[in-house]
């Protein structure tokens, strides 16, 4: 059984509260067994050095797409080969776990069998909560309309279609078959193409319904892509468990929410906003010409946009106080790299309004209330599994010092998963206890 101690750590646990100094953190097998403010002695426990480094949880980014799609366009996400797609997943979940995330929620085909094949340890990767294929209305937002539709259904890498209730309602029992651990709805528009416009809505009350009913059979969670105040409204009113982008909580969705839920209600709720991604986009592209970008701020529309965008976030963040989870929307290696874009992410919430301890705790506590599995991970605390990254940079003061550059170690479920950033000092000594075990040293 694995044991190793973790001495003189500032410790950020992720409940939000005040850093604490020279920490000491035991590990054994999988678990955090033992925090304390004193030396912890354990004769044959690997001892990991993390003076003036910062230990905080394993990070959790809550919208993926594990596609193993290349390029950003509809088209190719169709007509790449499926099998090229389905290996270079592989390196996606790769890249998301040398990022510090130790576990994702991911929306595709292949999360579910790349899920199967961590857990079983094939492959490394991080812990994945999978939909399976999200879905979508004909026309929607993984419909690809370039293709005939008996193509798109056997190719998109995340979409399945489904219209009515009664075809939702299989579609759901489908996935759920498939082994995946949420349902994920499309119930707007993305904006891909003309017909599905960012401010359209797609699906009825009544089909929404019947995948919350259905997921509940389950027992599980369901996230609704909304980018609109419209379809906000409705899944809120459907009983959905997270919003994703809701780039549109205006006046109206604020007194909806004030009049129609109870704080217990609304409590159960998270905003994963994906701020970073309308950064990007509209850096490049201008918004669609229906919203109304009346008192936005900027020198072209796409910053009048932004500006919307933004505001709206500081709208259901302080003053509905709505939850807010850390989710990049990675959905391509060539546009928005996995890991990277979800550390871009974090920034770009404290651009938005957020402290940096703020964002810390929505990219780890938060992450794991809205998967469901807060009890397992989320928090450096006594009794939860040991996902655990290591910063040589304080984060609180600057939250770009969460990067790459800055990670010393990572740690999923009580295993080192990362060597590459970690000093000849603690390789050496953790070759020792390898030395001891009869195991290979690592280079």
């Amino acid at each position: 059984m694995a044991k190793y101690i973790i001495r003189n750590a500032n410790l950020i646990d992720g409940n939000g509260g005040c850093m604490r100094t020279n920490m000491f953190i035991l590990i054994e097998d999988k678990m955090i067994v033992k925090i304390s403010a004193s030396e912890i002695d354990i004769p044959d426990a690997v001892v990991i050095d993390a003076t003036d480094k910062y230990v905080l949880p394993g990070l959790i980014d809550c919208h993926v797409h594990y596609g193993g799609v290349y390029e950003s366009s509809d088209k190719d996400w169709v007509c790449e080969n499926d099998f090229e797609q389905a290996i270079r997943s592989v390196e996606q979940c790769h890249q998301s776990l040398r990022h510090g995330f130790t576990t994702v929620r991911d929306i595709s085909r292949n999360g579910i069998y790349l899920r199967n094949m961590i857990d079983n340890g094939f492959i490394m990767g991080p812990r994945i909560i999978p939909s399976g294929r999200g879905l979508t209305r004909s026309g929607g937002h993984a419909d690809s309309n370039w293709f005939p539709q008996d193509f798109v259904k056997e190719h998109h890498p995340w979409g399945v279609i489904a219209d009515g209730p009664d075809e939702v309602r299989k579609a759901v029992r489908s996935v759920l078959r498939e082994g995946a651990q949420f349902v994920k709805l499309w119930a707007s528009g993305g904006g891909i193409n003309a017909w599905e416009k960012e401010t359209d809505t797609h699906f009825t009350e009544a089909e929404i319904a019947v995948m919350v009913e259905e997921a509940r059979e389950f027992g599980l969670k369901v996230a609704a892509h909304c980018e609109n105040k419209d379809s906000i409204i409705k899944c809120l009113k459907a009983g959905v468990d997270s919003i994703e982008h809701g780039e549109e909580f205006d006046e109206e969705v604020v007194s909806w929410v004030r009049e129609n839920m109870t704080e217990e209600e609304f409590a159960k709720v998270t905003l994963v906003p994906t701020i970073g991604l309308y950064v990007d986009w509209y850096e490049q592209f201008d918004p669609p010409l229906e919203r109304d970008l009346t008192g936005c701020v900027g020198d072209t529309l796409g910053q009048k946009e932004i500006d919307r965008i933004q505001k709206s976030f500081r709208r259901a963040y302080k003053d509905l106080g709505i939850r807010v989870a850390v989710g990049a929307d990675s959905f391509c290696t060539k546009l928005c790299p996995y890991g990277m874009y979800t550390h871009n992410e974090m920034y770009e919430l404290v651009t938005a309004g957020m402290t940096a301890s703020e964002v810390i705790v929505a990219a780890t506590k938060n992450g794991a209330i809205c998967l469901g599995i807060e009890d397992q991970t989320g928090t450096v605390v006594e009794n939860k599994l040991a996902d655990i990254l290591i910063l040589t940079e304080n984060p609180i003061e600057n939250i770009r010092n969460v990067c790459h550059d800055n990670i010393h170690l990572i740690m999923k479920q009580g295993t080192i998963v990362d060597f590459n950033n970690m000093s000849p000092k603690d390789i050496i000594t953790i070759n020792a206890k390898r030395e001891r075990e009869g195991k290979p040293p690592i280079k």
